[in-house]
């Protein structure tokens, strides 16, 4: 989190800074995730020692104009970067900077001034929650919300990767406490049905804290109610089954920076446009479901998940996880392949 607004920042230089990040996070990275925050950051570091270019020898100069500059030299390289992949790039700066702000090294909110890329060169929404974002959510709800349906509903939609209307069209039942499985079922002769109709089936693993978060939400949170076929819908209200678009704006609202912290342009919640259901979508801050899918998606192939497991368990092609997700370059490709083949 960022320190206090009056705390006092402390001189350091952007290569001092480079190397404390990576001691630090070296025992929470994977290798491979280490190695590509190593060399994405790198850039940054030199361009920053570069006078004709960053000229900044001290991180506490770092501020919006000067990340929005090297972020404009991402844009420019060779013929132009993939919108994917500058995503990943600066998905990884953001990273950096949120953490110098707890060392005193940014101005409080700094990393707040780290836009992501919206839309993809070829059209495709690439809006996507990072694994920070996501955990600061996970983190206020487990505290504050416990097993409530906000927080089984992102729990469910981060882990999973799963779509909104995969979540809707689930049933008490679909979910086995004992072999931490859930099955997800296109029924359309019973009301509900899946995107991607029968080849979106499948059974989908779930770790242990997922387990118990859904468990509790059905024991003491769900509204014990049945939709217009008698089933039993997981996610409900006093109606039957939750309509999507009620479920999207759970997620448009638990994600914007006020409910779980502070506002990072410094609007009053009291008084916030956003904050009200008519423009609750519109909020710069919070994201939309499947910008958690996204994410997700993005998440297990940093962390090495291969594209076919990632493929299955989420519903995307091999071919759409390449070209639209896969958060890599081609040269941190090859290196997460290296260990298959260098013992053949």
């Amino acid at each position: 989190m960022a320190v206090p607004g009056d705390a006092p920042l402390e001189p350091i230089t952007p290569r001092e800074a480079y190397n404390w990040y990576l001691e630090d996070r070296a025992s929470e990275l994977t290798e491979l995730t280490h190695q590509t925050h190593r060399s994405r950051l790198i850039d940054f570091v030199e361009w920053c020692e570069d006078s004709e270019k960053g000229g900044i020898d001290n991180m506490n100069d770092v501020g919006g104009r000067q990340l929005m500059r090297f972020k404009s030299v991402w844009r420019q390289r060779g013929d132009g970067i993939k919108t994917v992949t500058l995503r990943g790039y600066v998905t990884t700066l953001r990273a950096f900077i949120k953490w110098c702000e707890t060392i005193q090294a940014v101005p409080p909110f700094t990393s707040q001034m780290v836009q992501l890329p919206e839309v993809g060169d070829d059209g495709v929404d690439d809006r996507m929650i990072d694994y920070e974002h996501a955990n600061d959510v996970l983190a206020y709800l487990s505290k504050f919300e416990y097993a409530s349906l906000r927080h089984a509903l992102f729990e469910l939609l981060w882990v999973t990767g799963m779509r909104i209307g995969a979540a809707w069209s689930l049933d008490i039942d679909d979910f086995d406490a004992e072999n931490r499985s859930l099955s997800i079922r296109h029924r359309p002769e019973q009301g509900t049905y899946l995107k991607q109709k029968e080849k979106g089936e499948r059974d989908v693993s779930l770790r242990s804290n997922t387990v118990a978060v859904v468990e509790d939400y059905i024991a003491h949170t769900r509204e014990s109610k049945t939709d217009d076929y008698g089933r039993e819908p997981l996610f409900t209200s006093q109606y039957g089954r939750r309509g999507t678009s009620n479920l999207r704006e759970q997620i448009y609202r638990v994600t914007q920076p006020c409910y779980y912290g502070s506002c990072p342009v410094g609007n009053d919640p009291e008084t916030c446009d956003y904050i009200g259901k008519p423009l609750l979508a519109r909020c710069p801050e919070n994201v939309n479901p499947h910008a958690i899918r996204r994410g997700a998606i993005t998440w297990a192939l940093l962390n090495d998940v291969p594209p076919y497991a990632a493929s299955k368990r989420m519903n995307v092609s091999e071919k759409t996880i390449e070209k639209h997700y896969y958060p890599a370059t081609e040269q941190e490709k090859m290196e997460s392949r290296r260990d298959y083949f260098d013992n053949l």
